[in-house]
């Protein structure tokens, strides 16, 4: 009997842990962030809650600014690997209590200015049945620039979504709204 509370309270502790993991604060305003394309021949950086995300080619160990586009970053950003295209986060895998459909999940600029936009509600058939953390609704599992160099995200709905990062279309998986 004494083990099995062990592993419930073990269970327990485990829970809050994640849940308290789950709802830390975003980084501070102004808080740089890089991400490098998977072939490693590009980078972004992007600062926290600030205007703009800078695209880099990296040539014998040294950056070189390529482009940059005036897009507000509250997650990351995540360059495709020929360097064109930007995929930001809009948020992160949680939303706001009083996050609606409308709200962007993920925008999509590019280096000719091309600029795409795709709402949660793309996503998420159901917002009132998401599960809750402490403070918040989750609503994506994974997401993320995959091998093939697709944006690829997978729901808490179980739904499985691989979009173009150049133009916002949709590769596999059908638009819920």
């Amino acid at each position: 009997m004494r083990s099995i509370r062990h592993i419930l309270v073990a269970a327990l502790v485990l829970i809050m842990h994640q849940s308290a993991l789950a709802d830390a604060p975003l980084p501070a305003a102004g808080t740089r962030q890089f991400s490098c394309s998977l072939n490693g021949q590009w980078c972004a950086e992007s600062a926290t809650q600030r205007e703009g995300v800078r695209v880099f080619k990296r040539t014998a160990g040294k950056d070189a600014l390529v482009w940059s586009a005036p897009t507000k970053v509250y997650g990351g950003a995540t360059v495709t690997n020929d360097g064109a295209c930007v995929v930001v986060v809009s948020v992160s895998n949680l939303l706001a209590l009083n996050a609606t459909p409308s709200d962007p999940a993920f925008t999509i600029v590019c280096k000719d200015g091309a600029s795409n936009v795709l709402s949660i509600g793309k996503f998420i058939a159901d917002f009132h049945a998401l599960p809750h953390t402490v403070s918040h609704l989750r609503w994506a599992e994974t997401y993320g620039l995959d091998q093939q160099d697709h944006l690829s995200v997978r729901t808490v709905e179980g739904r499985s979504f691989v979009i173009d990062p150049h133009n916002g279309q949709l590769i596999s998986g059908s638009w819920v709204h």
